[in-house]
């Protein structure tokens, strides 16, 4: 689902496209590498010479992964699997927040404050560790820039976790007290 563009209103089938990509799955802002055609990747690269370094963007820059798992979200939802369906869920529910990228989006962001954020990090490197095994070391690159200063500001989820660990409630630099 979030490595598809098309027009849609809802996001339901594809990510709304975005820099040129089009209105059509198969432009080349659509689409992603199969297990296969990754590891033919690295093993070429390995062959001549060149390290594979993966950029993953988090929290910020993370459109089609949060509607990707809210797609998610919902498909279990409706299966009445509440456990897989919040296993790897970006976002918290109760959070009123309103934001918009610098891509102008409203929903770019991981919320860093809940444990099914951690739970997708975690699935996430151990399928990249997956995909370099015995082919090349994996190294990666994590991005984490352009998030609005509005994410998360009313979000439950990150009130809770900044009042049980004072030690993360930073504000301009400064610790607060």
């Amino acid at each position: 689902m979030g490595g598809k563009r098309c027009h849609t209103l809802d996001e339901s089938q594809c990510i709304i496209p975005q820099f040129g990509s089009g209105p059509f799955t198969n432009s080349s802002g659509s689409g992603h590498f199969s297990v296969a055609e990754y590891r033919d990747l690295l093993s070429f690269a390995k062959k001549h010479f060149i390290t594979v370094v993966p950029e993953i963007d988090m929290p910020g820059h993370s459109h089609s992964t949060v509607a990707s798992m809210e797609h998610r979200y919902r498909k279990y939802k409706a299966l009445g699997n509440m456990t897989a369906a919040n296993e790897y869920r970006l976002v918290d529910p109760e959070d009123t927040s309103f934001y918009k990228s610098v891509q102008n989006w409203r929903d770019n962001a991981m919320n860093p404050c809940i444990e099914s954020t951690y739970n997708f990090i975690s699935k996430l490197m151990d399928t990249f560790k997956d995909l370099h095994k015995d082919i090349q070391p994996l190294i990666f690159h994590f991005g984490g820039d352009e998030v609005s200063p509005d994410a998360w500001k009313k979000s439950p989820a990150c009130d809770d976790f900044l009042a049980n660990h004072p030690e993360f409630n930073i504000s301009h630099g400064k610790v607060a007290s």
